[in-house]
Formats: C-alpha cells, sequence, structure tokens
C-alpha cells in the first residue's frame, strides 16, 4: 500500500482539481461558489446536524474520539453551514474539513431562573438546567427572582399570615390558619388559642365589632372613623380583593341617607401598612346588590388607601341605606372617611374620542375615581384616565399644570398628539404631587391631555399657552454642548 502524499504534495492536487472543475463550471468573478468538490458521506452519527448548504459539508460522526466540531471536507467557508444558528460555521482551511463552533451567547433567552442554555454541535440550541434554590433546611422556603437574578430565602410561614412556623423560630403556634400567630388579638368564646401563648379565651380577650350585617356600625353623618380589624373574620364576598388574601379581615358599616335629593356618597379607607378595599353594597349579604368596589392603592404618604364612589343615590320619600365592606389583608388599624357630596354623573371623556375641551387658564376638576384605561400613559399610571384636548390655531409655549385635591394620589399628565391613544402618540408626560409638562413653540394642531394617577383622587388640571419662545440649543441631543 502506498503511503499517502504529503501535505503540500495533496494541496496542489487539490489546486490543480479544483482549477480544472472551475474551468468546467466558468470560473468567471461574481459566480457562485462551488459546491463541495469532495462528496462523503457522513453516516448515520452525522445526520441529525446536517441541513444547510448542499450537504456536504453537514456534521460528522466518525466515532466517540472524533473532535465534535469537525463535519465533512470543504474548500471555502460557504461549503459549511450545520443548519444551527448558534455554531460559527467555517472552513479548516488546515484540515480542509468544515468546523462547527459552537457559541452558548446565541441561545441566551434573558432569563434567569430557567438557567444557562447551550449550544449542542448537533442538536442547536437546549434548555438549560433550571437554577436550583433549594438550601436544604427544611425551615425556609426557597424560590427564584426572575426580577433580582438571585434566590431567595425566607423563614417558612406556610400560611402567609406574616408569623413563621414556631417550629423554626417563629411565633405562629398554628401554621396552617392564617388567623392564628403570636401577632394576632385573643378572641373571645372560639375555643382557640389565637395569640399563641398558650391559653384560650383569656380575659384580656378581644370580641368582633361591627363583623356582620347585623352588627354593623351605622356611620352618623360625614366625617372620619378609627376602625381596627384584629377581631374580624371575612365573611362576605365582593368583586374587590385584598392581597395576601389568605388572612384577609372584613368590617361592615353602614350609610344611612334621609329622603332628599340624589347625592354622590364617597367612602375612602387609609391604612398604615395592610392591603384595604371597599365595597359599597345595596343590600347587605347579597352579593349581586354590589354599587361600587375598589381596591388598594400605595398612598403618597405611606400604607394604602381605597377609595370608592356611588353617584346620585337617593330618593325623596324615603331613606336609603347603603352597606360597606371595609376588608384588610392582615390585622390592621383602618381610618374610614365618609363624605357626601352633590349628585354627578359618571364622566364621560373616556376615550379620545369623548374627549372634553380644555380652555386655556381655566382649570377643570378630573375625577379619576372610577375612570378605566383607554390609552397607554408611560408614568406609572395605577387608575384609569380622562381625556381633554385642545388646539392650536399657531405655534405657542404650552404649560399644564395638575394637583390632587385631596392628597390620596399622584396627578399624572400626558401630552399627546392627534393620534392620541397609541403608545408612540404621547409626547410626554410626568407625575408628582404638583404634575407639570412644559413644552417650547408647540406647533399649530390638535393634541390631547391624559388625566390620571397613582390612586383614585380628584385633580385639577390647568392648561396655560402663551407666546412661543426658542428651545435651548441642549434641549436634543445633537444640540448637546461639551462637558468638560
Amino acid at each position: 500500500m502506498r503511503s499517502p502524499p504529503p501535505r503540500h504534495a495533496f494541496a496542489v492536487l487539490l489546486s490543480l482539481a479544483t482549477g480544472a472543475q472551475l474551468a468546467l463550471w466558468g470560473g468567471a468573478c461574481g459566480q457562485p461558489a462551488p459546491s463541495n468538490p469532495f462528496p462523503f458521506d457522513g453516516g448515520s452519527g452525522g445526520g441529525a446536524g446536517a441541513g444547510g448548504g448542499d450537504g456536504a459539508g453537514g456534521s460528522f460522526d466518525a466515532g466517540t474520539d472524533a473532535d465534535p466540531t469537525l463535519g465533512g471536507p470543504c474548500s471555502v467557508d460557504s461549503q459549511c453551514d450545520d443548519g444551527h444558528d448558534c455554531t460559527f460555521d467555517a472552513c479548516d482551511t488546515a484540515l480542509l474539513r468544515c468546523r462547527f463552533t459552537p457559541d452558548d451567547s446565541q441561545c441566551q433567552n434573558g432569563q434567569f431562573c430557567d438557567g444557562i442554555e447551550r449550544c449542542d454541535n448537533k442538536l442547536g440550541c437546549r434548555a438549560g438546567e433550571p437554577v436550583s434554590c433549594s438550601d436544604g433546611n427544611a425551615c425556609t422556603i426557597n424560590s427564584c427572582d426572575e426580577s433580582r437574578d438571585s434566590c431567595l430565602s425566607q423563614p417558612r410561614d406556610a400560611d402567609e399570615d406574616g408569623d413563621p412556623d414556631d417550629h423554626c423560630g417563629g411565633g405562629d403556634c398554628d401554621d396552617n390558619d392564617p388567623l392564628v400567630s403570636s401577632l394576632e388579638t385573643e378572641i373571645c368564646a372560639n375555643q382557640k388559642d389565637d395569640n399563641c401563648d398558650g391559653s384560650s379565651d383569656e380575659s384580656n380577650c378581644g370580641a368582633p365589632q361591627y363583623d356582620t350585617c347585623l352588627t354593623a356600625f351605622s356611620l352618623p353623618q360625614p366625617g372620619s372613623y378609627a376602625f381596627n380589624t384584629a377581631a374580624a373574620k371575612l365573611d362576605y364576598s365582593s368583586s374587590c380583593t385584598v392581597e395576601p388574601a389568605q388572612a384577609a379581615r372584613e368590617l361592615v358599616t353602614a350609610v344611612l341617607l334621609a329622603p332628599g335629593v340624589p347625592r354622590d356618597v364617597q367612602l375612602t379607607a387609609t391604612s398604615p401598612f395592610a392591603d384595604v378595599s371597599l365595597a359599597l353594597m345595596g343590600q347587605c349579604a347579597q352579593a349581586s346588590s354590589q354599587l361600587a368596589c375598589a381596591g388598594g392603592y400605595a398612598h403618597p404618604g405611606g400604607g394604602r388607601v381605597s377609595k370608592v364612589r356611588v353617584r346620585g343615590v337617593g330618593d325623596s320619600n324615603q331613606a336609603v341605606a347603603i352597606a360597606n365592606y371595609l376588608t384588610t389583608a392582615t390585622a390592621s388599624d383602618v381610618t374610614l372617611r365618609y363624605e357626601v357630596l352633590p349628585a354627578s354623573s359618571k364622566p364621560s371623556n373616556e376615550t379620545c374620542g369623548s374627549a372634553v375641551v380644555l380652555l386655556p387658564s381655566q382649570p377643570t376638576s378630573a375625577s379619576i375615581v372610577d375612570a378605566a384605561t383607554d390609552v397607554a400613559l408611560g408614568c406609572g399610571a395605577a387608575t384609569g384616565e380622562l381625556l381633554y384636548r385642545f388646539t392650536l390655531t399657531e405655534a405657542r409655549d404650552v404649560n399644564l399644570f395638575a394637583a390632587s385635591a385631596d392628597g390620596d394620589g399622584l396627578p399624572v399628565i400626558s401630552l399627546r398628539d392627534s393620534g392620541c391613544a397609541l403608545p408612540g402618540d404621547e409626547i410626554t408626560c410626568n407625575v408628582g404631587a404638583a404634575a407639570h409638562i412644559f413644552r417650547h413653540a408647540l406647533p399649530a394642531g390638535d393634541y390631547y391631555v391624559a388625566v390620571a394617577a397613582t390612586a383614585p383622587t380628584d385633580v385639577s388640571v390647568t392648561l396655560e399657552l402663551s407666546p412661543p419662545t426658542a428651545p435651548p440649543a441642549d434641549e436634543t441631543c445633537t444640540g448637546a454642548p461639551t462637558l468638560t
């Protein structure tokens, strides 16, 4: 048997053979790259990865000791394509074989908790091994937090009442009951150790007040009232929820309107830390009689706030009673503000098509209490919004001001172009206790203003117009001066 020729001789033969084929194909500049002149059957081991080009430069498996990055013969890079986007495909000019180099970075999905994705030469991108957050401690609950790209470890609190299991250093003597823990108040006559002090129904226990429709607290007149939900239970259902709901408590209050003209009834509940909700019912204990309902929002001063309004209620011939479910997520102090306001209708300017004209220098009140969400705002509004519009016949400087009438939420204002509704139609937005938007020399045209808030509130909005002024050169990136 003849020994194989030296590498340089093989290269000469390759050059002559390739040149002869190029002559047969025309060999003109600009022609497509030649197909692989070395037909090769990679065998069944290479079939999983072959899928691109003419097939001749696909994956090749020559056994367990073979280099997994090598494929079939080649003379140019264009003959090498294994059909996988995560590999770098090139012709190894030293070996005259295709080389498929995996690149794991091409497979990453940007998620931490599902692990690091890998590029497989034969199969392409493969799922990673999910991150294991177990610490082997039965007294901790471990989870993967995608928002922080890290594992979280918390004391075992199966009922999520805020007090860890007493077997793990906490004070909860019944970690299956969210109404029992060392943070609770002992409740009278229920034969249960509510506060985990080893005794039941001791003399300093508390009796639930205003816990049902039969024991509801009747609000005597408009004003503010203080309650504590410690001994209450969740007895009734509404469409509003609190988070977490496992240990929710509920009180029942009642509004009694004397005979007379229709009025608006508004209730506002604030809690220093627990989530809170309100539901006004036409008939206590009947879920189908719900008149209005609102969940909790972050209060600008801290804690949580819920505000609910029922409009135009009253009867000239008889008194009207309205029940209210006041619910907190855990036992908490809560303040309830009761207001009787002049009768009003729900605002109609919910959409761009029904926007109300905003007149310059005339403050306008926007009731952001029961508004729906119709347009996309960029400043983090938590409520729905109301829409206003104005027209400029010539370029003007534009100022928009917004302030909350009660301080229960921060106003959000959005200046929008004639398109109005889509995210790209927003020119700018602002949120704050004294929200303000200013634009130099806004061109003539039609504009819209969306008014929302971080929590239900009444917002006063004012539009001010003045002669146009030129914007400073450094207002945009193209005019930015050099910072030395």
